[in-house]
């Protein structure tokens, strides 16, 4: 996984590819996370993602 200098942030083709994103769940996160220097705040993508597929961890 390719986190970005320890600030918790990854890029959206590889948090795609950890976690097998599809298509429309790609849009939607584009929607909901707020981007820095081009990345996802990890923490917060597995969060919105794990909402879009109703997990409960």
């Amino acid at each position: 996984m390719q986190a970005l200098s320890g600030k918790g942030l990854i890029t959206p083709d590889a948090f795609k590819r950890c976690w097998q994103v599809t298509q429309i769940e790609q849009q939607q996160l584009n929607q909901l996370l707020p981007k820095q220097e081009g990345c996802w705040p990890l923490e917060q993508a597995t969060r919105q993602l794990d909402k879009l597929r109703g997990v409960r961890r």
